[in-house]
């Protein structure tokens, strides 16, 4: 029981120093987009200040409130279509296409509107990469289509402004385009790790000065198209899960993918697979964006639940931030699984966790990806399997 404990607090102080230099790391990005976002709303508030008329300022100031939302709307959605012009124009087949929760995917040919949403992101394109492997497929446009669009819409915007005399809502509008699609533009082509995910700048820096991670970010879409269309993770050829060298995991694309070999070992019910490949990940993966080292965290207490159950390896991994992640990413269904999990098995309330579980089904209906759900309920059935177990 001493030599679990000692592990324990030795994998505990490995994450807090590995979250020590991944914080540095983050610092300057993160800080750099939040001052850049601040300064282009100064800097669209002003202009409608400008364009508008000075009576009745108030109704007008709301007015203004919805032409910048507007306008944030069209560059990321404008972002999103970059990237989906630059992957066609590379060679690659599409996906899907997300505006915020809203994802068009294409299902029995047909396109069709579902729900999904991602912490982190605003939008996500993904799109099929080709087939067979090649090492010289290209993936500069792919990744730098989206604030490519921001730049090309932003001088639209601004051309349009200059070149044609419009109503002052629609001043704002051009003028906040505009604005935020610099913003958004640099903020995504400048090489910078932003939070809990990487900016299209970065994987593409990453991609540049480590060329075989091509391969990675080709196996990387190759799964996501596969579970997309109904694959599940333990029904793919084993040989393609097997986790990245340590040297190899300080880059996020090799990171990413040892998230996958983990999350197939979750979708095969082995556990102490799970907790030995998570901790293995927290420890070495310096690569590993913090998203993925949220749901990684998700992952080992699920695990943790499900065998040995130990309170304080459950309270290690469940730390303030872990907790705040998991209620902000509530609307998926590994995470809703978890805290179904959580509820139930740690905290014993069984209110709490049928809550979890209606909330399960009502998302279910509009997810995406239908192997994750049959993956998700299977894991759910283990979890209330092990309750009843217990009572």
């Amino acid at each position: 029981m001493k030599k679990s404990n000692d592990n324990s607090t030795k994998s505990n102080d490995n994450n807090k120093k590995s979250n020590v230099n991944k914080k540095k790391k983050h610092s300057f990005g993160s800080v750099f987009s939040i001052v850049l976002y601040m300064f282009c709303g100064a800097v669209c508030g002003f202009l409608s200040a400008v364009s508008l008329p000075e009576e009745n300022a108030f109704v007008w100031w709301y007015i203004a409130i919805v032409c910048i939302v507007l306008g944030m709307l069209l560059q990321l959605a404008a972002h999103e279509a970059g990237h989906l012009v630059g992957g066609l124009i590379s060679g690659y087949g599409f996906g899907s296409y997300r505006l915020g929760s809203l994802m068009f995917k294409k299902e029995n040919g047909k396109l069709v509107l579902k729900s999904y949403s991602l912490a982190g992101t605003g939008g996500q394109c993904l799109m099929v990469p080709p087939e067979p492997y090649d090492p010289e497929m290209p993936v500069m446009l792919y990744n730098f289509g989206g604030a490519i669009a921001n730049l090309i819409l932003a001088a639209l915007a601004f051309g349009c402004y200059f070149l044609f005399k419009a109503p002052g809502f629609v001043e704002v509008i051009l003028l906040s385009t505009g604005v935020l699609g610099l913003g958004i533009g640099l903020i995504n082509g400048l090489p910078l790790r932003l939070g809990t995910v990487n900016n299209d700048g970065y994987n593409a820096l990453e991609l540049q000065r480590d060329p075989e991670s091509k391969w990675c970010f080709w196996m990387q879409l190759r799964l996501a198209h596969l579970t997309d269309v109904g694959v599940r993770l333990r029904d793919m050829p084993a040989e393609w899960f097997e986790m990245p060298s340590r040297e190899k995991l300080k880059h996020s694309h090799w990171a990413a993918l040892g998230v996958f070999v983990c999350n197939r070992a979750e979708d095969e019910h082995d556990f102490e697979k799970v907790r030995r490949l998570g901790n293995e990940l927290l420890e070495n993966a310096d690569g590993m964006v913090d998203l993925h080292r949220y749901l990684i965290e998700g992952s080992l207490i699920f695990a943790e639940l499900l065998t040995e159950a130990r309170p304080d390896e459950i309270e290690r991994l469940y730390t303030k931030k872990t907790a705040q992640f998991l209620k902000a990413a509530s609307k998926s269904l590994t995470v809703i699984r978890i805290l179904y999990a959580y509820e139930l098995l740690f905290k014993k309330d069984e209110k709490a966790a049928e809550k979890w579980l209606q909330k399960f089904e009502i998302a279910a209906k509009k997810y995406p990806f239908p192997a994750d759900i049959a993956s998700e309920r299977e894991l759910i059935s283990l979890a209330t399997a092990k309750a009843k177990e217990q009572s």
